[in-house]
């Protein structure tokens, strides 16, 4: 029978077995849910957050998952390739945040429907949110201090990936000076109007337009990166960070994410160049071969943690770590 055109009775005991596998409890709790809910929509997202479904689901996939993980074979990532190679991959990169620079910008970095830019059009006070998320991004130099009793100096932060300015403007608020780094000309130029337009004046924006840009970096005392090494393929990441951490000074700090590893990811540099270009790619550097990196230019792993940037359930890490 029907509610005053909402949910009906089906309508629940279906949820029930699609996402707890039983029948419900009682004609009660069917009628609570009927009362409770206006649409089938609101009743998955309660069944999904229910202890019942975390419990019984979410909780054991995860659980199986890293255990899967541990005892997987070594991966299949190709993380080291010849010259002329990487440029071919940075410049397919490059094509790629070109256009995504130019026509989602601000989805391109925080994969949100509602920042897209007709909904940003449509609503000023998401383009607000989206920055004041900024905030939380670059406060985690300080979180990690704390966790970790090593503070990062106040001096140069160099930002990996800086979008539109989203963290960069806050990271402006903690350090003397901020280079940021972007391959998508568009979003650079969203980024200095943002500047702009808040008085920021210690920020430079630099445009990266192959590795060789990371050669003329200046010493560093921080380096800072979110969600957007994985975007490029595994020895484009690799290059970036041994660059990086040849130029971070004796003290100075790095605190970057990626995601280092996927269950079935491999990556071979030219079947990856004979593929079609996605709208938006997604890369494991595994985290092996990072903390052998780090090693290698005396960066000391002072914390690493397993985050949830990606939609994948497991698999993405921030690292922070200080140079000896």
């Amino acid at each position: 029978m029907a509610h005053d055109g909402g949910l009906t009775d089906a309508d629940v005991v279906e949820a029930y077995r699609i996402f707890l596998e039983r029948e419900p409890e009682s004609a009660e709790a069917v009628a609570h849910h009927r009362a409770a809910h206006a649409d089938r929509a609101s009743l998955y997202r309660a069944m999904l957050a229910s202890s019942e479904f975390l419990d019984r689901v979410s909780f054991p996939a995860v659980r199986a998952a890293l255990h899967g993980l541990m005892s997987a074979p070594p991966p299949q990532v190709q993380h080291d390739a010849p010259p002329e190679v990487m440029a071919r991959m940075v410049a397919r990169i490059r094509d790629q945040w070109t256009r995504l620079g130019e026509a989602e910008p601000h989805w391109s970095v925080v994969t949100a429907e509602r920042f897209r830019a007709r909904n940003l059009a449509a609503d000023p006070e998401s383009l607000a949110f989206f920055r004041h998320t900024g905030a939380r991004e670059a406060g985690l130099i300080d979180t990690f201090a704390a966790r970790t009793g090593v503070a990062a100096p106040t001096g140069l932060c160099v930002e990996l990936g800086c979008g539109v300015g989203r963290v960069t403007r806050h990271l402006a608020d903690r350090f003397d000076r901020v280079l940021a780094l972007d391959i998508s000309p568009g979003n650079l130029a969203l980024a200095d109007a943002y500047m702009a337009e808040d008085g920021i004046t210690n920020v430079e924006t630099r445009l990266v337009r192959g590795l060789e840009d990371f050669d003329a970096l200046p010493p560093m005392d921080a380096f800072f990166s979110v969600i957007t090494l994985q975007h490029n393929p595994p020895p484009v990441q690799k290059a970036m960070l041994r660059a990086v951490f040849d130029r971070l000074k004796p003290g100075g700090v790095a605190l970057f994410q990626l995601l280092g590893e996927q269950a079935g990811y491999v990556f071979d540099a030219e079947d990856y160049l004979s593929g079609a270009a996605p709208e938006m790619e997604m890369h494991v550097l595994p985290r092996a071969v990072v903390l052998a990196e780090m090693a290698a230019h005396g960066v000391r792993p002072l914390d690493v943690v397993a985050d949830a940037r990606t939609g994948a359930i497991i698999g993405s890490t921030t690292f922070y770590g200080l140079k000896l």
